[in-house]
């Protein structure tokens, strides 16, 4: 039987395994930078998703990756209709915050393609489809297309 303790403990062994991925991904040694890129790319995503389409997303995900997913989330705020990549990534980088170096394209392609390996093709499919055609880009490699 699971302790609380082993329950948290194994929460904590995911969400590093995501970002030493991410480090992978992008080349970093630094799991801070890894966890603002995990944030931003996540927090802009979910705000061009639906509730519904959130909610299946998420399912897949792990407890703390959850969490950080759904950190600050106002799900009576209107879902993003932007359409533009330029803004997309704009909103990325201002989500990184002070961390200028990072650039919201490599975030955004570095997570998105971590989240490919973590949740079913089909709901990758299902993001991909469900977001306007600029913004595929972004998944180019992450999964179906």
């Amino acid at each position: 039987m699971n302790t609380a303790t082993d329950i948290f403990a194994s929460a904590a062994a995911d969400g590093a395994a995501w970002l030493d991925e991410i480090r992978d991904e992008l080349g970093w040694i630094e799991r801070a930078d890894a966890l603002h890129a995990l944030r931003a790319a996540l927090h802009v995503l979910r705000d061009h998703l639906t509730p519904a389409q959130n909610a299946h997303l998420s399912a897949q995900l792990p407890t703390l990756v959850r969490g950080i997913y759904y950190e600050g989330w106002r799900p009576a705020a209107a879902t993003s209709a932007e359409r533009s990549l330029e803004r997309y990534l704009e909103r990325i980088e201002n989500e990184l915050g002070a961390r200028a170096e990072l650039d919201g394209f490599d975030v955004a392609q570095a997570v998105y393609a971590v989240l490919a390996r973590h949740v079913s093709p089909g709901e990758v499919a299902k993001l991909q489809a469900g977001l306007p055609r600029q913004l595929r880009v972004l998944w180019e490699g992450a999964g179906a297309s």
